[in-house]
């Protein structure tokens, strides 16, 4: 909210300048005035930086991560931020990693004996138990696979072929 209420500050001096913004002669008044705004935003981009870190160190859910991604990323947000943003899909691949693991983990425990209720036939109910466990990586799968020009740059890095390689290894 603040560095929201911080942008929507920028353009008070910009709408409120004493004189003629399209006379020569106040030429200089207007580099000041100019000058302000430019600091001012490099004010505010560095207090957005500082939100999205904060955001993202510890991320809880990676849909979460993406939500937030996916907002700064359709806002077409400046380089600076954009750049940032990118650089946190190595947080959110992390994290999805460990997520994979996870799941990979409860399914190898349940897998001889998977946890059915008593009311259910037992082989529909393990099977929906399967599908449940892959629900859980699917959807956050391809909410990163609809970032294609984030992933794009990512899918060159080997974390994102790691995580890519495992999710493909649990779905079969």
């Amino acid at each position: 909210d603040e560095v929201a209420r911080q942008v929507r500050n920028l353009v008070y001096p910009l709408e409120s300048v004493p004189f003629d913004l399209f006379d020569r002669k106040h030429q200089s008044g207007w580099e000041l005035v100019m000058e302000q705004f430019k600091s001012q935003v490099r004010v505010v981009e560095e207090a957005a930086t500082a939100f999205i870190d904060r955001s993202f160190r510890k991320l809880r859910s990676v849909e979460g991560a993406l939500d937030l991604l996916l907002d700064f990323h359709s806002m077409g947000s400046k380089d600076v931020l954009a750049r940032q943003m990118t650089d946190k899909l190595t947080d959110i691949l992390d994290q999805f990693g460990r997520d994979i693991d996870a799941v990979r983990k409860l399914f190898e425990e349940g897998k001889q004996a998977p946890p059915v209720s008593e009311h259910e036939p037992p082989t529909a109910a393990t099977i929906m138990w399967a599908r449940a466990l892959f629900l859980r990586i699917k959807k956050p799968y391809h909410r990163l696979q609809k970032l294609t020009a984030v992933m794009e740059a990512a899918n060159s890095s080997e974390a994102a072929k790691a995580v890519q390689r495992s999710y493909n290894h649990l779905a079969r």
